[in-house]
């Protein structure tokens, strides 16, 4: 039999955009590596090699790598610099934008996002969706910002776009609702977020089904309202309900779920249910680990938590046990915030059942000293 041959650019970035749509993050970018190594041999001006880039650095943006996906997405739009205004110029500034709103540079990523808005309406003109995407991550930045006034103008000017384009029982249609809401309830307009997250919730389930996840994120998003608002029943059903469809959608073992399990452990914390938010805290500590490892910020804030859990509920032993593990782990990697909140933590603990000398030594001591408190 001949051998199979290698596959193409095309078959890669396929899949690749396959598993990143499913939450497989680890198979895509493996093929978008591929596709990747393949376009670098491309000529300069091929844009098969901007696309497999800015493919990548979205992939490492919505799993949190900004770091990786800072200079994919400037590459990626350095490679368009003879396209300022085209399709894939107002595309790369768009996603390059989000990534430094993220990392807290405001001013570069409101000039892009600008400029994305300007170049998609000589583009597409003003009734598009892409118009629509580009206000209303202006109104994303502007709500980050505390300008709630102008984020709210954004927002129903996404929002009527895209109800225009779309129709207005379009899924897009509802993720603009459910982003209004979230604006809402930062206002203090608690009634009518709650009404609009009502509302977007209606139309994604009817357009897109009741197990989605953007049904899952309204309802979550609704849950924490109630929350806030110490209607915790309805809160706790529908957090359940979402974490439901979760599971499903991202697979058990998915970070996301990790972090909804904290979440839902806090929730329970808050409400002096330490018992039930225990069990919970323990699974996302072992998926973290799982997933991003012993020595990630995710995981050793969450067996940080977990420390705490076991402190309120008199499990010391348990308690100081994980305590010694954090510190040792972020002693050695470049941690110090978990380090000194973990040292902060475990003194307190060593004050509550008398080891004040102890807890002293533990707060005059420097890294390269931790864990000799540790009561034998």
């Amino acid at each position: 039999m001949a051998d199979r041959p290698p596959d193409t650019w095309e078959d890669q970035v396929r899949v690749g955009a396959k598993a990143f749509e499913d939450g497989d993050f680890d198979v895509a970018e493996v093929a978008l590596c591929r596709a990747l190594d393949q376009a670098e041999g491309f000529e300069a001006r091929d844009g098969r090699l901007s696309l497999t880039l800015n493919h990548l650095g979205m992939l490492y943006y919505a799993d949190g790598r900004l770091d990786e996906a800072l200079p994919a997405l400037r590459r990626s739009l350095e490679l368009l610099k003879d396209q300022p205004e085209s399709e894939e110029a107002a595309t790369g500034e768009n996603n390059l934008a989000q990534v430094l709103d993220e990392l807290d540079r405001s001013d570069e990523a409101q000039a892009l996002y600008e400029r994305s808005l300007s170049t998609r309406l000589k583009v597409f003109g003003e009734n598009h969706p892409a118009v629509a995407a580009s206000l209303n991550n202006l109104a994303v930045l502007h709500k980050k910002q505390g300008r709630l006034s102008d984020a709210e103008d954004f927002y129903r000017r996404a929002l009527a776009i895209w109800e225009s384009s779309l129709g207005s029982e379009h899924p897009t249609v509802g993720k603009g609702r459910a982003n209004l809401a979230t604006l809402f309830r930062a206002a203090g307009k608690v009634e009518t977020a709650e009404r609009t997250y009502e509302q977007a919730e209606k139309i994604l389930v009817e357009s897109i089904g009741e197990d989605h996840l953007e049904v899952a994120q309204v309802r979550w998003s609704r849950a924490s309202l109630y929350e806030e608002q110490e209607r915790f029943q309805e809160a706790e059903a529908l957090f359940h309900r979402a974490l439901v469809a979760r599971v499903k959608g991202y697979g058990a073992e998915h970070v996301q779920v990790a972090r909804d399990l904290q979440a839902l452990s806090l929730f329970y914390s808050r409400q002096g249910r330490h018992a039930e938010a225990g069990p919970l805290q323990q699974k996302a500590v072992h998926l973290f680990a799982e997933q991003r490892g012993m020595s990630h910020a995710e995981t050793l804030l969450a067996s940080l938590a977990l420390a705490r859990l076991h402190h309120a509920r008199g499990k010391i032993d348990d308690a100081e046990e994980i305590y010694v593990q954090i510190i040792e782990v972020a002693a050695d990697h470049p941690q110090d915030d978990v380090l000194d909140l973990a040292r902060t933590n475990y003194a307190a603990l060593l004050d509550s059942v008398g080891r004040g000398a102890d807890a002293s030594r533990l707060r005059k001591s420097g890294p390269e000293d931790e864990g000799g408190s540790k009561k034998k």
